[in-house]
């Protein structure tokens, strides 16, 4: 959501694109090496947190489609 505060903090961070997919998710996920955080920022925030490199890869596979088709 492009009002939330989430979404604003995002865009001021430096070295940091944000682009927007309405309808899919309303979790975020982020991919560090073989670590993947799944976040859902609603009104009781979780995180769920894998570690396992095959599991990043996909997930950085499926980001990188998704970004392709995602809107700045």
């Amino acid at each position: 959501d492009k009002k939330s505060e989430y979404y604003k903090n995002f865009l001021k961070m430096p070295q940091t694109k944000v682009r927007v997919l309405t309808g899919v998710t309303p979790a975020a996920v982020d991919v560090m090496g073989n670590r993947v955080l799944i976040l859902n920022n609603g009104k009781e925030p979780s995180v769920l947190s894998i570690i396992n490199p095959e599991i990043a890869r996909s997930f950085t596979s499926f980001f990188n489609s998704l970004w392709n088709i995602a809107k700045e």
